[in-house]
This record gives C-alpha cells, sequence and structure tokens, in this order.
C-alpha cells in the first residue's frame, strides 16, 4: 500500500442559506459573546484566514484606513495582505467597540474573563457551530470549511475575470 495515491474527497462548502444565516446572525448579534462570535466567523468567511490566523489577529495588523488586513501566516509563516471587506470590518469595528473587554491585549479576539488575552483556534470552530449547529455532525465540519469558501468564491470571480 506504500504507492497507493488516495484521491481527496469532494470538498465540502457551505450552502447558500448557510451563508445568509452567518449574515443574519451578525445582523443580529448585540451581546458581547455574540459580537465576538459574529467577527470571527464573518473575518474566517470574507477573508479566508485559517483559525490560527484569526486567533493571532492583532490591533496593528488592521490597517483601516487602507481597508487591509495584514498577517504573517502562522503555519506557513508567509506574508499576507488581503483587502478588509465592509462585512468583515463592521464586524470587527463593532465587537471592538461594543463587545470586546477593556484590556491591553495586543491581539483582536480575547477571552471574556480573566485573563483577556488570546484564545485557542477552538473559539473559531465553536463560534461556526454557534451559528450554524448542524456544521457539528459533518465530516471535516470546522472553522476550515470557511477558508475553502473564500478560496473558492475567490477563483470562481477570478475564472470569470477576463485579462
Amino acid at each position: 500500500f506504500q504507492n497507493v495515491h488516495v484521491l481527496p474527497g469532494i470538498t465540502d462548502i457551505l450552502g447558500g442559506d448557510q451563508i445568509q444565516r452567518i449574515h443574519e446572525y451578525r445582523h443580529a448579534a448585540s451581546t458581547p459573546m455574540e459580537l465576538r462570535t459574529a467577527a470571527i466567523v464573518t473575518v474566517g468567511l470574507e477573508l479566508g484566514l485559517r483559525a490560527s490566523d484569526v486567533v493571532r489577529l492583532k490591533m496593528k495588523d488592521i490597517d483601516w484606513k487602507n481597508r487591509r488586513v495584514s498577517v504573517i501566516q502562522y503555519k506557513t509563516q508567509n506574508a499576507l495582505s488581503l483587502p478588509l471587506t465592509t462585512a468583515a470590518g463592521n464586524a470587527v469595528y463593532r465587537y471592538l467597540v461594543k463587545g470586546r473587554p477593556e484590556t491591553a491585549s495586543p491581539y483582536v479576539f480575547v477571552h471574556h474573563h480573566a485573563p483577556y488575552d488570546r484564545m485557542s483556534t477552538k473559539i473559531c470552530n465553536n463560534s461556526l457551530y454557534c451559528i450554524l449547529p448542524e456544521r457539528y455532525d459533518v465530516v471535516n465540519k470546522g472553522f476550515h470549511v470557511l477558508r475553502r469558501l473564500s478560496q473558492r468564491l475567490f477563483y470562481e470571480i477570478m475564472q470569470g475575470f477576463r485579462w
């Protein structure tokens, strides 16, 4: 079996109704925990960041004036600069202003109880399951589905773009 090539399975992405539910949750979020959940999932959906990069996102990584997010990816150590979409920017802004606890932590997403510091990547999966509980029982169910969806949407946009 050493030379057996296993073909990848069908890539699981979210359906349009699930994407709509994420956006509806974001608009309805009002408590600090809801605002954090909405911001984490929206950043994953809109920017396609890995969970490891979402939880390591720092205040200095967001250039509000130029609407960009720039990070050194945790997994690859590659620099990445992305446009800050309106949806992601608004979700993060609402969390920072109305939901994030007062803390000197440089991280955007922090615990809502002492110590107020960076969270583990589990918060990304838990945030997704909070909005889409049916994802909990799906194989390869986690936060990475947002990255795959983001990549697919980008690919489809580029396919329609003609040089």
